[in-house]
Protein backbone atom coordinates (compact mmCIF):
# COMPACT_ATOMS: atom_id res chain seq x y z
CA UNK A 1 0.00 0.00 0.00
CA UNK A 2 1.62 3.33 -0.75
CA UNK A 3 1.32 6.27 1.67
CA UNK A 4 1.77 9.77 1.14
CA UNK A 5 4.84 9.90 3.67
CA UNK A 6 6.04 6.55 1.75
CA UNK A 7 5.51 8.72 -1.61
CA UNK A 8 7.75 11.55 0.03
CA UNK A 9 10.54 9.56 1.30
CA UNK A 10 11.11 7.71 -1.88
CA UNK A 11 11.07 10.63 -3.90
CA UNK A 12 13.49 12.37 -1.90
CA UNK A 13 15.88 9.20 -1.74
CA UNK A 14 15.38 8.95 -5.87
CA UNK A 15 16.06 12.48 -6.63
CA UNK A 16 19.75 12.57 -4.05
CA UNK A 17 20.60 8.94 -6.16
CA UNK A 18 20.14 10.74 -9.46
CA UNK A 19 22.83 13.09 -8.34
CA UNK A 20 25.17 10.22 -8.65
CA UNK A 21 24.15 9.20 -12.54
CA UNK A 22 27.47 10.32 -13.65
CA UNK A 23 29.84 9.19 -10.97
CA UNK A 24 31.47 5.91 -12.40
CA UNK A 25 31.86 4.44 -8.94
CA UNK A 26 28.42 5.75 -7.30
CA UNK A 27 26.31 5.72 -10.07
CA UNK A 28 27.29 1.83 -10.52
CA UNK A 29 26.73 1.41 -6.88
CA UNK A 30 23.01 2.77 -7.74
CA UNK A 31 23.01 0.47 -10.74
CA UNK A 32 24.08 -2.68 -9.33
CA UNK A 33 21.62 -2.27 -6.15
CA UNK A 34 19.24 -1.88 -8.83
CA UNK A 35 18.28 1.64 -8.07
CA UNK A 36 19.48 4.17 -10.69
CA UNK A 37 19.98 3.43 -14.69
CA UNK A 38 23.61 5.67 -14.56
CA UNK A 39 25.34 6.70 -17.93
CA UNK A 40 28.52 4.10 -16.59
CA UNK A 41 31.37 4.21 -18.35
CA UNK A 42 34.38 2.28 -16.84
CA UNK A 43 37.43 4.59 -16.81
CA UNK A 44 40.70 3.77 -19.15
CA UNK A 45 43.08 3.09 -16.33
CA UNK A 46 45.73 1.73 -18.70
CA UNK A 47 48.90 3.61 -17.97
CA UNK A 48 47.44 5.58 -15.40
CA UNK A 49 46.22 3.83 -12.20
CA UNK A 50 44.57 5.26 -9.29
CA UNK A 51 42.62 3.41 -6.57
CA UNK A 52 39.38 5.08 -8.05
CA UNK A 53 40.16 3.92 -11.35
CA UNK A 54 40.13 0.24 -9.76
CA UNK A 55 37.29 0.47 -7.60
CA UNK A 56 34.79 1.68 -10.24
CA UNK A 57 36.31 -1.08 -12.06
CA UNK A 58 35.49 -3.68 -9.44
CA UNK A 59 31.43 -2.34 -9.30
CA UNK A 60 32.16 -2.48 -13.53
CA UNK A 61 32.75 -6.38 -12.87
CA UNK A 62 30.24 -6.81 -10.48
CA UNK A 63 27.48 -5.22 -12.78
CA UNK A 64 29.34 -7.64 -15.84
CA UNK A 65 31.21 -5.16 -17.62
CA UNK A 66 34.44 -5.59 -16.94
CA UNK A 67 36.23 -8.89 -17.18
CA UNK A 68 37.85 -10.86 -14.34
CA UNK A 69 41.47 -10.50 -15.77
CA UNK A 70 41.30 -6.90 -16.12
CA UNK A 71 39.74 -6.53 -12.63
CA UNK A 72 42.97 -8.96 -11.05
CA UNK A 73 45.51 -6.16 -13.03
CA UNK A 74 44.04 -3.31 -10.82
CA UNK A 75 43.94 -5.16 -7.62
CA UNK A 76 47.15 -5.87 -7.95
CA UNK A 77 48.49 -2.45 -8.64
CA UNK A 78 46.58 -1.20 -5.59
CA UNK A 79 47.41 -4.49 -3.15
CA UNK A 80 51.69 -3.58 -3.83
CA UNK A 81 50.92 0.20 -3.01
CA UNK A 82 51.83 1.61 0.56
CA UNK A 83 49.08 2.53 2.93
CA UNK A 84 48.46 4.55 6.23
CA UNK A 85 51.85 5.94 6.00
CA UNK A 86 52.42 9.12 8.25
CA UNK A 87 53.97 11.18 5.64
CA UNK A 88 50.71 10.04 2.77
CA UNK A 89 49.63 13.53 3.15
CA UNK A 90 45.65 13.31 2.79
CA UNK A 91 44.72 9.59 2.79
CA UNK A 92 43.11 7.96 -0.49
CA UNK A 93 41.64 4.64 -0.03
CA UNK A 94 42.43 4.54 3.33
CA UNK A 95 39.53 6.97 4.18
CA UNK A 96 36.88 5.68 1.43
CA UNK A 97 35.04 2.97 2.68
CA UNK A 98 32.76 3.33 -0.49
CA UNK A 99 35.52 2.17 -2.49
CA UNK A 100 36.73 -0.60 -0.19
CA UNK A 101 33.25 -2.09 -0.62
CA UNK A 102 32.87 -1.69 -4.04
CA UNK A 103 36.31 -3.62 -3.92
CA UNK A 104 34.87 -6.60 -1.75
CA UNK A 105 31.94 -6.80 -4.40
CA UNK A 106 33.56 -6.84 -7.45
CA UNK A 107 35.81 -9.47 -6.19
CA UNK A 108 32.64 -11.77 -5.05
CA UNK A 109 31.27 -11.45 -8.73
CA UNK A 110 34.13 -12.66 -10.97
CA UNK A 111 37.12 -13.76 -8.97
CA UNK A 112 37.56 -17.33 -7.22
CA UNK A 113 37.46 -17.93 -3.74
CA UNK A 114 41.48 -18.62 -3.05
CA UNK A 115 42.32 -14.49 -4.58
CA UNK A 116 45.21 -13.34 -2.41
CA UNK A 117 43.28 -10.14 -2.70
CA UNK A 118 40.27 -11.21 -0.75
CA UNK A 119 42.63 -11.31 2.64
CA UNK A 120 44.19 -8.37 1.80
CA UNK A 121 40.87 -6.38 1.58
CA UNK A 122 39.83 -7.97 4.79
CA UNK A 123 42.87 -6.77 6.75
CA UNK A 124 42.95 -3.57 4.87
CA UNK A 125 39.66 -2.84 6.09
CA UNK A 126 40.49 -3.79 9.61
CA UNK A 127 43.23 -0.98 9.26
CA UNK A 128 40.87 1.46 8.19
CA UNK A 129 38.36 0.54 11.20
CA UNK A 130 40.96 1.52 13.73
CA UNK A 131 41.19 5.22 11.97
CA UNK A 132 37.65 5.41 11.63
CA UNK A 133 35.21 6.92 13.75
CA UNK A 134 31.83 7.78 11.64
CA UNK A 135 29.55 5.07 12.58
CA UNK A 136 28.08 5.08 9.03
CA UNK A 137 31.66 5.07 7.34
CA UNK A 138 32.56 2.00 9.86
CA UNK A 139 29.66 0.15 8.44
CA UNK A 140 30.65 -0.08 5.29
CA UNK A 141 33.99 -1.30 6.57
CA UNK A 142 32.26 -4.68 8.44
CA UNK A 143 30.11 -4.99 5.47
CA UNK A 144 33.37 -5.36 3.75
CA UNK A 145 35.06 -7.69 6.11
CA UNK A 146 31.61 -9.86 6.44
CA UNK A 147 31.27 -10.17 2.51
CA UNK A 148 34.33 -12.34 2.69
CA UNK A 149 33.48 -14.74 6.17
CA UNK A 150 34.46 -12.11 8.80
CA UNK A 151 30.89 -12.55 10.31
CA UNK A 152 30.33 -8.75 11.98
CA UNK A 153 27.32 -8.40 10.67
CA UNK A 154 26.00 -6.80 14.42
CA UNK A 155 28.37 -3.77 13.58
CA UNK A 156 26.72 -3.27 9.59
CA UNK A 157 23.71 -0.71 9.64
CA UNK A 158 20.38 -2.32 9.16
CA UNK A 159 19.45 -0.45 6.13
CA UNK A 160 22.59 -1.77 4.14
CA UNK A 161 22.21 -5.33 5.40
CA UNK A 162 18.80 -5.17 4.26
CA UNK A 163 20.08 -3.78 1.06
CA UNK A 164 22.57 -5.96 0.63
CA UNK A 165 19.95 -9.48 1.53
CA UNK A 166 18.03 -7.83 -1.68
CA UNK A 167 21.62 -9.22 -3.81
CA UNK A 168 21.48 -12.64 -1.93
CA UNK A 169 24.71 -11.60 0.25
CA UNK A 170 23.03 -10.99 3.65
CA UNK A 171 20.46 -12.53 5.50
CA UNK A 172 18.05 -10.33 7.67
CA UNK A 173 15.13 -11.02 10.71
CA UNK A 174 12.19 -9.50 10.94
CA UNK A 175 13.45 -7.29 13.95
CA UNK A 176 16.31 -5.73 12.04
CA UNK A 177 14.08 -5.03 9.07
CA UNK A 178 12.24 -3.24 11.73
CA UNK A 179 15.68 -1.08 12.25
CA UNK A 180 15.73 -0.41 8.44
CA UNK A 181 12.03 1.03 8.04
CA UNK A 182 12.95 3.35 10.85
CA UNK A 183 16.60 4.34 9.19
CA UNK A 184 14.72 4.65 5.70
CA UNK A 185 12.04 6.87 7.08
CA UNK A 186 14.35 9.04 9.19
CA UNK A 187 16.70 9.81 5.97
CA UNK A 188 17.36 13.60 5.91
CA UNK A 189 19.00 15.70 3.62
CA UNK A 190 22.51 16.06 5.37
CA UNK A 191 22.60 11.96 4.17
CA UNK A 192 25.68 11.30 2.09
CA UNK A 193 24.98 9.66 -1.48
CA UNK A 194 25.74 6.76 -1.03
CA UNK A 195 23.61 6.14 2.13
CA UNK A 196 20.90 7.76 -0.07
CA UNK A 197 21.75 4.78 -2.61
CA UNK A 198 21.75 2.12 0.22
CA UNK A 199 18.23 3.27 2.33
CA UNK A 200 16.40 3.63 -1.22
CA UNK A 201 17.41 0.48 -2.01
CA UNK A 202 16.44 -1.04 2.11
CA UNK A 203 13.03 0.49 1.00
CA UNK A 204 12.75 -1.06 -2.42
CA UNK A 205 13.55 -4.35 -0.43
CA UNK A 206 11.31 -3.75 2.01
CA UNK A 207 8.33 -2.90 -0.27
CA UNK A 208 9.31 -6.01 -2.00
CA UNK A 209 9.01 -7.94 1.11
CA UNK A 210 5.64 -6.32 1.76
CA UNK A 211 3.48 -8.58 0.15
CA UNK A 212 5.25 -11.93 1.71
CA UNK A 213 4.43 -14.20 3.90
CA UNK A 214 7.80 -14.90 6.06
CA UNK A 215 7.26 -18.75 6.02
CA UNK A 216 9.48 -18.44 9.37
CA UNK A 217 6.99 -16.26 11.60
CA UNK A 218 3.84 -17.24 10.44
CA UNK A 219 0.46 -16.29 12.38
CA UNK A 220 -3.02 -17.10 12.70
CA UNK A 221 -3.70 -14.09 10.94
CA UNK A 222 -1.57 -14.97 8.22
CA UNK A 223 -3.52 -18.13 7.62
CA UNK A 224 -6.79 -15.93 7.88
CA UNK A 225 -5.21 -14.04 5.09
CA UNK A 226 -4.90 -16.93 2.98
CA UNK A 227 -7.83 -18.36 3.89
CA UNK A 228 -9.30 -15.09 2.40
CA UNK A 229 -8.02 -14.97 -0.45
CA UNK A 230 -9.41 -18.38 -1.64
CA UNK A 231 -11.60 -17.01 -4.22
CA UNK A 232 -8.54 -15.74 -6.55
CA UNK A 233 -6.87 -19.23 -6.22
CA UNK A 234 -10.65 -20.57 -8.07
CA UNK A 235 -9.47 -18.47 -10.98
CA UNK A 236 -8.13 -21.27 -13.06
CA UNK A 237 -10.26 -23.81 -11.50
CA UNK A 238 -11.77 -26.54 -13.93
CA UNK A 239 -15.41 -26.12 -14.93
CA UNK A 240 -16.42 -26.85 -18.30
CA UNK A 241 -12.84 -24.77 -19.17
CA UNK A 242 -13.85 -22.87 -23.05
CA UNK A 243 -10.01 -24.31 -24.48
CA UNK A 244 -9.95 -27.15 -25.76
CA UNK A 245 -10.12 -29.93 -23.54
CA UNK A 246 -11.27 -33.81 -24.25
CA UNK A 247 -12.72 -34.63 -22.62
CA UNK A 248 -14.04 -31.49 -20.96
CA UNK A 249 -13.25 -31.29 -17.36
CA UNK A 250 -15.37 -30.28 -14.51
CA UNK A 251 -13.51 -29.77 -10.93
CA UNK A 252 -17.12 -29.98 -8.80
CA UNK A 253 -16.66 -29.36 -4.76
CA UNK A 254 -20.20 -30.54 -3.60
CA UNK A 255 -19.31 -31.52 0.24
CA UNK A 256 -17.30 -30.72 3.30
CA UNK A 257 -14.67 -32.94 2.06
CA UNK A 258 -14.00 -31.39 -1.28
CA UNK A 259 -13.73 -28.05 0.76
CA UNK A 260 -11.36 -29.91 2.95
CA UNK A 261 -9.44 -30.68 -0.37
CA UNK A 262 -9.37 -27.46 -1.78
CA UNK A 263 -8.17 -25.74 1.87
CA UNK A 264 -5.22 -28.54 1.99
CA UNK A 265 -4.22 -27.29 -1.62
CA UNK A 266 -4.29 -24.31 -1.10
CA UNK A 267 -2.42 -24.04 2.50
CA UNK A 268 0.17 -26.93 2.32
CA UNK A 269 2.85 -25.32 0.18
CA UNK A 270 2.59 -22.52 2.73
CA UNK A 271 2.48 -24.08 5.82
CA UNK A 272 4.21 -27.53 5.96
CA UNK A 273 2.87 -28.76 9.45
CA UNK A 274 -0.57 -28.41 7.97
CA UNK A 275 -1.68 -31.65 8.78
CA UNK A 276 -5.69 -33.20 7.98
CA UNK A 277 -8.03 -35.50 9.68
CA UNK A 278 -6.09 -35.10 12.71
CA UNK A 279 -7.44 -37.02 15.84
CA UNK A 280 -7.81 -35.62 19.37
CA UNK A 281 -8.05 -37.18 22.41
CA UNK A 282 -11.55 -39.54 23.07
CA UNK A 283 -13.95 -37.77 24.98
CA UNK A 284 -16.03 -40.81 26.96
CA UNK A 285 -17.58 -42.34 23.77
CA UNK A 286 -16.55 -39.22 21.13
CA UNK A 287 -13.72 -39.42 19.40
CA UNK A 288 -12.78 -36.22 17.82
CA UNK A 289 -11.56 -35.47 14.51
CA UNK A 290 -10.29 -31.95 13.40
CA UNK A 291 -10.31 -31.26 9.79
CA UNK A 292 -7.46 -29.91 9.33
CA UNK A 293 -4.78 -27.97 11.85
CA UNK A 294 -0.97 -26.52 12.27
CA UNK A 295 0.13 -27.75 15.49
CA UNK A 296 3.03 -25.08 15.80
CA UNK A 297 -0.09 -22.30 15.64
CA UNK A 298 -1.82 -24.32 17.83
CA UNK A 299 -4.80 -23.53 15.35
CA UNK A 300 -7.21 -25.91 13.84
CA UNK A 301 -9.29 -24.88 10.51
CA UNK A 302 -12.39 -26.51 10.55
CA UNK A 303 -14.20 -26.57 7.10
CA UNK A 304 -17.82 -26.14 6.85
CA UNK A 305 -20.45 -26.27 3.77
CA UNK A 306 -24.07 -24.46 3.18
CA UNK A 307 -26.19 -26.64 1.50
CA UNK A 308 -29.45 -24.15 1.75
CA UNK A 309 -29.58 -20.59 3.21
CA UNK A 310 -33.02 -20.76 5.08
CA UNK A 311 -32.82 -19.95 8.42
CA UNK A 312 -32.47 -23.39 9.89
CA UNK A 313 -29.50 -24.09 7.48
CA UNK A 314 -27.93 -21.20 8.36
CA UNK A 315 -28.59 -21.65 12.23
CA UNK A 316 -27.12 -25.25 11.98
CA UNK A 317 -23.83 -24.14 10.32
CA UNK A 318 -23.68 -22.10 13.72
CA UNK A 319 -24.56 -24.98 16.07
CA UNK A 320 -22.22 -27.15 14.24
CA UNK A 321 -19.29 -24.86 14.71
CA UNK A 322 -20.46 -24.28 18.71
CA UNK A 323 -20.00 -28.09 19.01
CA UNK A 324 -16.96 -28.59 17.82
CA UNK A 325 -15.15 -26.23 19.57
CA UNK A 326 -16.50 -27.51 22.94
CA UNK A 327 -15.15 -31.09 21.69
CA UNK A 328 -12.32 -29.47 20.54
CA UNK A 329 -10.84 -27.38 23.02
CA UNK A 330 -12.57 -28.63 26.19
CA UNK A 331 -8.70 -30.14 27.09
CA UNK A 332 -5.83 -29.70 26.13
CA UNK A 333 -5.15 -31.33 22.72
CA UNK A 334 -2.51 -28.82 21.98
CA UNK A 335 -4.93 -26.54 20.01
CA UNK A 336 -6.48 -23.26 21.95
CA UNK A 337 -7.91 -21.47 18.59
CA UNK A 338 -10.23 -22.06 15.36
CA UNK A 339 -10.98 -20.64 12.46
CA UNK A 340 -13.83 -21.62 10.21
CA UNK A 341 -14.35 -21.71 7.00
CA UNK A 342 -17.60 -21.72 4.88
CA UNK A 343 -18.48 -22.42 1.68
CA UNK A 344 -21.85 -21.31 0.65
CA UNK A 345 -22.82 -23.17 -1.75
CA UNK A 346 -26.20 -21.24 -2.68
CA UNK A 347 -24.27 -17.59 -2.99
CA UNK A 348 -26.38 -16.09 -0.35
CA UNK A 349 -23.80 -13.46 0.07
CA UNK A 350 -26.55 -11.49 2.11
CA UNK A 351 -26.11 -13.73 5.06
CA UNK A 352 -22.19 -13.57 5.16
CA UNK A 353 -22.11 -10.89 7.71
CA UNK A 354 -24.73 -12.07 10.30
CA UNK A 355 -23.30 -15.46 10.19
CA UNK A 356 -19.46 -14.26 10.82
CA UNK A 357 -20.65 -11.95 13.21
CA UNK A 358 -22.43 -15.10 14.84
CA UNK A 359 -19.73 -17.26 14.66
CA UNK A 360 -17.10 -14.99 15.95
CA UNK A 361 -19.01 -14.85 19.42
CA UNK A 362 -18.25 -18.76 20.23
CA UNK A 363 -15.66 -19.18 22.46
CA UNK A 364 -12.41 -20.58 20.39
CA UNK A 365 -13.50 -18.64 17.56
CA UNK A 366 -10.68 -16.54 16.08
CA UNK A 367 -12.75 -15.75 13.11
CA UNK A 368 -14.46 -17.02 10.05
CA UNK A 369 -14.50 -16.64 6.33
CA UNK A 370 -17.29 -17.33 4.25
CA UNK A 371 -16.36 -18.26 0.24
CA UNK A 372 -19.57 -17.99 -1.81
CA UNK A 373 -19.41 -20.61 -4.91
CA UNK A 374 -18.58 -18.89 -8.11
CA UNK A 375 -21.73 -17.13 -10.19
CA UNK A 376 -20.71 -19.07 -13.52
CA UNK A 377 -20.42 -22.56 -11.83
CA UNK A 378 -24.22 -23.86 -12.85
CA UNK A 379 -25.44 -27.13 -10.93
CA UNK A 380 -24.40 -30.26 -12.63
Amino acid sequence: MIRPLLVLVREALEDKVAQTRDDDLLGGFGAWFGVLTPSFTTPDTRGVWSYQGVAADAIGAALGRVNAAELASGLEWLSARKFFGANRGGWGLEGDPVAVLALAVGMLAVLPADTPYRPWVVEFAGQALQHENDLWRRSLLYAARSLFGKTEWEHVAADLQVALEAKGLASTSEALREQARQIVFASDRDDSLERAIVRLAALQRLLDMEGMIDLRQTSVADVVDVLRRVPDALKRWPWNSPRQRKPAVTWEIASEYDVQALLFAVMRPLFDDLVDEEHLKSIGYKHPRVDLAIPRLRLIVEAKFLYESTQSGLANIIEEVSADTGLYLSQDNGYDTIVVFIWDNTGSVQHHRALVAGIRKLGGVTDAIVVSRPGGWREP
